[in-house]
């Protein structure tokens, strides 16, 4: 409500500011939404990852995922797998993706890489190769068989991104994923721990 002032016998109104000021270089409200629109709609268009495609028929050539079309329509535990392999991927095996992850609440998330695999139409049309240059192929597989499990790929993805971005003592560290992980018990993470241990990608 604007202040009261009084202009000889009348009482006058004073409006508050402008919620969209006038003048050089001001930005309306609907200028702040056109920019952002326009921004969202830039990352929509962005040109999907290269090595994406090759990479999800990858996996589901060799059994780790299970999802015959658009992952869109697939369960909730496939779509976890295939952002924590693609994490894990690039992370420590060397499989160069531009997608950037933040925590959430399933582990590692990047939604670049989940507006990428939303926009194939089905997987099992992608045509087989395309990833020969890729060093760290076959561990990557062995890797992935051993620990095919939504589960295990949450908890360790939380804790490798923890591990990465975070200099903790190994109990802060459990402790600080298990405040993350709520479901899961501070034993549970604590095994995936000594399993990332022993994977190597966790250093003492």
């Amino acid at each position: 409500m604007g202040a009261m002032r009084r202009i000889g016998g009348l009482v006058s109104r004073r409006r508050g500011p402008r919620a969209e000021p006038a003048g050089d270089g001001a930005y309306s409200g609907s200028a702040i939404r056109e920019e952002y629109r326009g921004l969202y709609q830039k990352f929509l268009d962005r040109k999907a990852d290269a090595r994406i495609e090759p990479f999800l028929r990858l996996l589901l050539a060799n059994g780790l995922i299970d999802c015959r079309a658009n992952p869109r329509e697939a369960v909730l535990d496939t779509r976890i797998k295939i952002q924590k392999l693609v994490y894990f991927a690039q992370e420590c095996f060397g499989l160069t993706f531009r997608y950037r992850h933040t925590l959430y609440i399933y582990g590692p998330y990047s939604p670049e890489l989940a507006n990428d695999y939303y926009r194939i139409s089905d997987i099992g049309d992608i045509p087989d190769g395309g990833l020969e240059d890729w060093a760290g192929r076959e561990e990557f597989l062995g890797f992935a068989a051993s620990h095919n499990s939504a589960e295990w790929l949450e908890i360790a993805g939380t804790l490798l991104y923890i591990y990465r971005n975070e200099p903790l003592s190994i109990d802060r560290l459990i402790f600080r994923a298990k405040r993350v992980r709520r479901k899961y018990s501070r034993e549970r993470i604590a095994g995936v721990y000594g399993d990332l241990i022993g994977c190597g990608f966790i250093r003492l």
